[in-house]
Order: structure tokens, then sequence, then C-alpha cells
């Protein structure tokens, strides 16, 4: 504190040698001069403090020592005679007396003040500082919660970013096969278009067919229920091919020729259809039977439009699957579908 605040006092004292006579009413004034550093603009507020008490103490001083100087002066005057007389000189004395209790007084409290005042300043100070640490504790638990939330958050914009990257490659995907698809629309439409351009060609040429082979031109185009080769039963039309040798064919291989004919190979019905078979189907040298469209299908007889054989009496032959029925006359016999023979068509007749 030295360094910080110096403080300068003149004291003028008389020489007791040399008293000078002063009237009764006027007393001696004592002049102290008191210099101090200037005060810094960024003094601190302890500093200003400090300074203010230890100003005061000075000024305590400085009254003590000017009292006391007075009474020096009060008591050569008292000795000097026709100046003073006793009874003033005792009254100035008992003055001076009380003047000086009530600056012992005033130092006192000054004192206690300047005690109070730096108890509390400490306080201050020690509270100031809790705070401060208390704040600092504060902002480093904050400042802990920013950076976790921080990495959350940076966490959760890498995934973010690496589901958007899917997002955009499933949709750059599904935009591939959405353009895919519409170039296999565009296709499968010219292919409609093609095949309906195709089937009403063919329609007339069906037609045009039909019309030449059921309505021949040699008939005057009177028209037939069959076509050219076909023989009429009731509502449908048979034709029998009675191949030979390498000209047979398998069930499959004659059910496929009778598709190309748009028929099948041919079903019965009723015991008047059998009966009729037995006049397109005639025993001829290397001829051992017809197919007709009976097979074998889970050990149960079947016509090839997936309906069971009703009188199990027209084959005494148990179902065995792989075998197939031939008919010859009258007679119907299982044997291998693989077997060559010629067979029978048939299909609906033509209302006329």
């Amino acid at each position: 504190m030295a360094d910080e605040d110096i403080q300068y006092a003149s004291v003028v004292f008389k020489n007791k040698k040399q008293p000078q006579p002063k009237s009764p009413n006027k007393e001696e004034t004592i002049y102290a001069e008191v210099k101090m550093q200037n005060e810094t603009p960024h003094e601190s507020s302890d500093s200003k403090v400090n300074w203010i008490f230890y100003s005061l103490f000075n000024y305590c001083c400085l009254v003590k020592i000017n009292n006391f100087i007075q009474q020096e002066n009060l008591s050569h005057s008292v000795l000097l005679p026709g100046l003073l007389s006793e009874k003033e000189a005792e009254r100035r004395r008992r003055y001076y007396q009380k003047l000086s209790c009530c600056l012992g007084t005033f130092c006192i409290i000054l004192v206690l003040g300047i005690i109070g005042i730096t108890v509390y300043n400490v306080w201050y100070h020690q509270k100031e500082l809790n705070e401060l640490k208390e704040s600092g504790a504060k902002n480093k638990n904050l400042t802990d919660q920013i950076n976790n939330l921080t990495q959350v958050s940076e966490s959760k914009i890498h995934n973010l970013r690496i589901e958007n990257q899917e997002l955009k490659e499933k949709n750059h995907n599904l935009t591939k096969q959405i353009q895919d698809l519409e170039g296999e629309n565009r296709n499968l439409k010219e292919q409609i278009d093609n095949m309906t351009k195709t089937q009403n060609e063919l329609n007339v040429s069906q037609a045009q067919w039909s019309i030449d082979e059921y309505c021949r031109k040699d008939n005057r185009r009177r028209c037939e229920p069959c076509q050219k080769g076909w023989q009429p039963f009731n509502s449908k039309c048979y034709v029998y091919n009675n191949a030979k040798g390498s000209n047979q064919k398998n069930w499959d291989e004659a059910q496929q020729d009778c598709k190309r004919k748009v028929s099948h190979l041919s079903v019965v019905d009723s015991q008047k259809e059998k009966d009729h078979l037995k006049t397109i189907s005639p025993d001829e040298t290397g001829i051992d039977g017809y197919w007709i469209g009976l097979r074998a299908e889970g050990s149960k007889w079947k016509w090839i439009d997936g309906a069971e054989l009703a009188n199990q009496d027209w084959i005494k032959t148990a179902a065995v699957d792989g075998q197939c029925v031939t008919c010859l006359k009258k007679k119907w016999k299982s044997v291998s579908c693989e077997k060559k023979n010629a067979w029978i068509c048939e299909k609906n007749a033509l209302s006329v």
C-alpha cells in the first residue's frame, strides 16, 4: 500500500523560546499538506477503499498532533505573565480536553468502521469468488452438455446423410426400373397391336377358311355341319387318322395333331357315341388300335377335359399311370401312352 498511495505532511512548530503574544479570542491554526499519487483510471474497488481508510487515519493523526501543539502553546501562554489570566487558561484547557475526547471517540468509531468495512469487503470478495467458481462449474457443465449435444447432433446428421444417400440410390434404381417397365410396356403394347392385327387377319383367314371348308364351291356354297373329310354324328364331327408304320404317333403326339386341326382326341359321353366309334375305327392291317382321349391319372381313368370315366364297364383294366386307351371296333384296350398308334379326333359341328 506504501507503493500505491504516498502521503506527504508538513507541520510547522513554534519555538518555545520565542513565544508570540496572541489575543485571547484567536486560536492558532495548523496547516497540513497531504500529497497523494494520482488515481489510475482502472483502479480496483479494493484499492479505493484502502486509500479512503488510510486518508482518514492520517487525518485523525494530524488532528491529534494539532491538539497536542495547541495544548503546548496554551501551556506556554499560561506561563507568559500578563498575557492570559489563569481562569481563561483553565477554560481553554478544559475545552481542548473535551475536543480531544471527542476526536478520540471519533477515531475509535472510525477504526471500528474500517474494520467492519474490511470484514465486509473480505466477505463480499469471498462471495464473488464462490459465485465465480459456481459460475465456472455451471459453465463447464453447460460446455460438456453442448459438446455432448454437438456430438449427438453430428452423429444424427451423419446417419441422416447416409439414409438420404441410400434413399437417393433407391430412388435412382426405382426410376430406372420404372423406365425399364415403361419400355417393356411400350414393347408389349406394340406386340399387342401386332397380335391384334395378326389376329384380325387370322380371323378373316379363318372365316374364309371356314367358308371354304364348310360351304364348298363345288357344292354351290351350301354349308355343311362338318368340313370336308369329317363325319358328322349328333352335334360333333369325327375324323379318323388311319396312319400306318412310321406315320403313327404316341398319345401326346396324336393330341397335338388334333389341336392343329382345332379339335381334340375323341371323348365319349354316351353309349351311342361309343357305338359310333366302332364304325370309324376299322380293323385294318398295320393298325392295332386308335387313340381316344382317355388316360390314367392318379389311378383313375380320366378324359382330356378332366372328367372321370362314368362307366367302368367300358374298360376292365385297372388305371395305372402312364397307360392310355385305344379302341378298335368294339374293344377298348389299355396300352402304354408311348406306343405308336392311329388316332381319332373330334370337334363340335357347325350349326347351319
